[in-house]
């Protein structure tokens, strides 16, 4: 999306295609950042063969929205993008995923978690 017009956004928009943001690869290939600020509604992640890290994009998705000057992309935003990636699964295979209903497809994300303060019962 880097390259595209907001003639070309809005034509994305109307026909209702998917926009698949590589922001790591744009960063990587030295090609500009995307407006994702004005991406069209159907949005969502991609790694364009990087390193296959979703949650490393969706950090750069949020902390390059915030740098962008044009107001912060915020949780709000880089969420969408999260969501997005569900609803394209869902689209592509006709599955519910995303969903924590019985049957659903499962899907996880697991993090090392180095805490620096205890979890206790009392903090």
């Amino acid at each position: 999306g880097v390259d595209l017009t907001p003639l070309d956004l809005q034509v994305i928009e109307d026909k209702g295609a998917w926009l698949v943001h590589n922001g790591r690869s744009n960063m990587n290939n030295g090609v500009g950042r995307a407006p994702v600020d004005r991406f069209p509604s159907r949005v969502c992640l991609g790694t364009d063969g990087l390193d296959g890290n979703m949650w490393g994009e969706m950090r750069t998705t949020f902390y390059r929205g915030n740098e962008t000057g044009r107001g912060p992309l915020g949780f709000d935003g880089a969420e969408r993008f999260w969501i997005g990636g569900y609803q394209l699964a869902r689209d592509v295979f006709g599955e519910p995923f995303g969903s924590l209903d019985a049957g659903a497809p499962a899907d996880f994300l697991i993090c090392d978690a180095h805490q620096k303060t205890p979890l206790q019962t009392d903090n």
